[in-house]
């Protein structure tokens, strides 16, 4: 196995997953982003669909097709190239070397998905009475650079890092332990039959949107919301509980959830099907 693979593997699975989740995501930003607007996921799906018709559900998408794939590719890359370093077992690593990994992960995640996020947010939450600030998600990242320079673009990045660190120890260590949970005493992990590893992906990509939540309601406030524009990630984070709680902590969690169990189902898939063909093929 080597890091190009995984690599390819990754980028492949970073662009089927994003597919199938992104307006589901869409809904999310909206519902962090102008929550007082909506009354539930229902309310904000049909609105958006009444004001956009269903292209609205994929606004931004393109900036964050090449972030997924680049993303993905990147972090399940970085992932398995680590573990290897730390002479683990790929197939069944250590609680341990699973923390290392997806800590060194996570960082690698953050500083390559930063940038696009923001662009992504802001043009899912891109809904001004009177009318679009940005024509597309190129005409977005020059009007965030001509108005805040290069570092504008990473608006966030601590929340970033606080998502994304503890998040891929989740994603990555629950997949990795439910597959080797789920193999028979004496199998490979490779063996394991498709319906199992759709089920151990899924429940990889709950157990990342899990593991802090809060921190990406924050940064949706941070980069979206002028009022939290110049906002810590303390003082944001302070904000968003007094305005709404431990609730408005977790506002859009749970259509994430629910699209997250299917697109990393598919993602894990994915990632193997593409990771074996080529293993096969070297």
């Amino acid at each position: 196995m080597s890091f190009s693979s995984d690599f390819i593997a990754g980028t492949a699975a970073g662009v089927s997953g994003m597919m199938l989740e992104y307006p589901f995501d869409t809904i999310k930003v909206l519902l962090q982003a102008h929550g007082d607007r909506y009354a539930g996921y229902t309310h904000c799906a049909v609105s958006l669909y009444n004001q956009d018709g269903i292209l609205g559900f994929y606004r931004g998408i393109a900036a964050r097709t090449f972030a997924s794939a680049l993303d993905h590719a990147f972090v399940l890359g970085f992932y398995k190239h680590t573990l290897r370093l730390c002479g683990a077992n790929v197939d069944k690593p250590r609680n341990s070397e699973i923390v290392v990994a997806g800590f060194g992960a996570g960082i690698a995640s953050a500083l390559c998905l930063a940038p696009f996020e923001l662009v992504k947010c802001r043009m899912q939450a891109d809904d001004q009475a009177g009318g679009r600030r940005y024509k597309n998600s190129l005409d977005c990242t020059m009007k965030i650079v001509k108005r805040n320079g290069v570092l504008g673009l990473y608006k966030g990045m601590y929340a970033m890092f606080l998502r994304e660190a503890p998040g891929t120890i989740a994603w990555c260590g629950t997949y990795d332990k439910l597959k080797l949970y789920m193999t028979p005493e004496g199998s490979s992990t490779k063996e394991l039959a498709l319906p199992k590893r759709m089920l151990a992906g899924g429940c990889a990509g709950v157990a990342y949107w899990s593991a802090f939540y809060p921190s990406d309601v924050v940064k949706t406030r941070l980069q979206v919301d002028p009022v939290f524009n110049t906002y810590s990630f303390a003082k944001g984070f302070k904000e968003v509980y007094k305005e709404g709680g431990i609730r408005g902590l977790y506002k859009g969690w749970s259509v994430t959830a629910l699209r997250s169990f299917p697109s990393n189902a598919v993602i894990f898939w994915t990632f193997d099907y593409v990771l074996n063909v080529l293993n096969e093929e070297s």
